[in-house]
């Protein structure tokens, strides 16, 4: 599989209140499907609690209006002990 393009394709299936399933293939060029895979995702309950400013704060997240910009060889956490 080395040295050759893929294609992966991604299909959002039911939607059903917290839950929802997804499915996706990987494919070769020539349609040859390489792999298929189904999940089911479940949003938990606690979720919408998550969504607030001060929690997002508290984890060191930026306010949602500032975009986030990485940049090569810039440390963003100097108080971090880098191994």
């Amino acid at each position: 599989m080395a040295d050759q393009f893929i294609v992966i394709k991604t299909r959002l299936g039911e939607v059903k209140g917290r839950k929802v399933h997804v499915s996706g293939s990987v494919e070769a060029l020539d349609g040859t499907v390489l792999v298929e895979a189904t999940a089911m995702f479940v949003q938990p309950r606690y979720a919408k609690l998550l969504h607030n400013a001060q929690l997002r704060k508290a984890m060191g997240e930026p306010p949602s209006d500032e975009p986030v910009l990485l940049a090569d060889g810039q440390d963003l956490n100097p108080h971090h002990k880098h191994r």
